[in-house]
């Protein structure tokens, strides 16, 4: 092969999702629930380029989270959602974090 990546290697391997109901509370007329949502997955890279070389690193991802939900209807309220990205790469690692808020309006 002329340049480019001649071998790509990509193995994923996480654990189950978790919600829980931590809460249950009465505003406004309504009962909302609160649940808390955890994810983690290890994400393993390897590549072997012409020009960069062999390249091997693990992608650790985990996504926490807080929904609210109408409990009547199901209908989710709100949630604030963190996803976080450690990457340990051969020359040093890199941690990105980012964070998504989600209202319903009435």
């Amino acid at each position: 092969m002329e340049g480019g990546y001649e071998n790509s290697r990509v193995r994923e391997i996480g654990d189950l999702a978790e919600f829980k109901l931590v809460d249950i509370v009465s505003k406004d007329g309504l009962s909302i629930g609160e649940i808390s949502y955890t994810a983690k997955a290890d994400v393993s890279i390897g590549f072997e380029s012409e020009h960069l070389g062999n390249k091997d690193y693990v992608e650790h991802i985990a996504v926490r989270a807080t929904i609210h939900i109408d409990m009547a209807t199901g209908w989710p309220i709100s949630a604030k959602i963190v996803r976080r990205e450690e990457v340990a790469y051969p020359d040093g690692d890199n941690v990105k974090e980012f964070t998504t808020i989600i209202e319903r309006k009435s």
